[in-house]
């Protein structure tokens, strides 16, 4: 069985597109406007602080972004090769946290494992 034939325009799947770019704008602006009006306890400490703004702006955007090319999906939007790009430009950078994540979380957990059985072993 297929899909109905799509009849709806591609609001959503466009609105899915812009989310990383404006992401970046968005976390610039930020960065460097709104951040230092926030209190100490907020703001991110060390070096690249700013950077870190610029990328949880991006990172938020793009999981909007995923969001606005899953309602595309629902509604069956016009343009099908939009919609995907929207979900794999979005995806990258979740992505790519979430693998880092998985890898730095392996790493520290051989740490933790050397270091407790090294007593014993050892």
């Amino acid at each position: 069985m297929t899909d109905p034939k799509p009849t709806l325009p591609t609001r959503w799947a466009f609105a899915s597109l812009v989310m990383p770019f404006a992401g970046i704008v968005c976390g610039f602006f930020f960065a460097l406007y709104l951040a230092p009006l926030l209190p100490s306890f907020v703001q991110p400490k060390g070096h690249g602080k700013d950077l870190a703004w610029v990328a949880w702006t991006w990172g938020a955007c793009c999981v909007l972004g995923l969001v606005f090319a899953g309602i595309s999906r629902a509604r069956n939007e016009r343009l099908r090769g939009v919609t995907w790009t929207g979900f794999v430009l979005n995806g990258l950078l979740p992505g790519a946290a979430l693998i880092a994540a998985v890898a730095f979380l392996a790493d520290w957990l051989q740490v933790v494992a050397n270091d407790m059985f090294d007593g014993f072993f050892g």
